[in-house]
């Protein structure tokens, strides 16, 4: 999910930015428990709004360097990379899915653990099991890791199956930030195929 570029990006830090980036997320982690520990759910997609609220900020960064967030509905290219969720997300998937009838594939879920991680991209089965006709049908609740992936290139070049090609991420470190916080206070965290099983049918 593009996590390759965030880790080239933390390795353009100083010592110091490192440990205050560091020490920013184990804040958020902290302040991410203690509502998660009040109420699970209201926690998860507040923390997915301060997500949005903060991909919102960095527009106007982009626009002065003359580039533009390119991902738009209907491209879903990052919809067929190996993606890892912790336990609260696919519960609430979960009862997104059975509120709205959509149905979690028990048999594809199985298909994809079949495969490996790192060739599941290049697999018959890559496609996320909530990809239908290239829309995610649980947009509002999807994953952290899902909303971390921008890029401000033409979205017909993240074809993962081309591996020359040059795609330009969008460098957003405080969104990711509250992602690594979600992952700092998982109880589990595991291939989102493999969480989503007691779910599925």
């Amino acid at each position: 999910m593009g996590d390759h570029y965030h880790v080239a990006w933390l390795q353009t830090l100083s010592k110091e930015e490192m440990k205050k980036y560091a020490d920013d997320c184990i804040k958020a982690a902290r302040t991410l428990k203690a509502d998660l520990d009040k109420d699970k759910d209201q926690a998860l997609i507040s923390l997915y709004n301060e997500m949005e609220e903060r991909i919102i900020d960095y527009i106007p960064m982009l626009e002065k360097q003359g580039k533009s967030i390119s991902c738009k509905k209907g491209c879903s290219h990052c919809c067929h990379l190996n993606v890892y969720i912790t336990e609260i997300e696919a519960k609430i998937i979960a009862e997104y899915c059975h509120d709205h009838n959509i149905p979690i594939d028990q048999n594809y879920l199985m298909k994809q653990l079949a495969i490996d991680e790192n060739q599941i991209s290049k697999s018959q089965h890559s496609a996320c099991v909530f990809l239908k006709n290239n829309e995610c049908s649980i947009y509002p609740v999807r994953p952290s890791v899902c909303r971390t992936m921008y890029v401000f290139t033409d979205p017909s070049l993240c074809a993962i199956k081309d591996n020359n090609t040059i795609i330009g991420y969008v460098n957003m470190p405080k969104v990711v930030q509250l992602h690594l916080a979600l992952e700092l206070v998982a109880k589990e965290i595991g291939r989102m195929p493999l969480l989503l099983i007691p779910y599925s049918t």
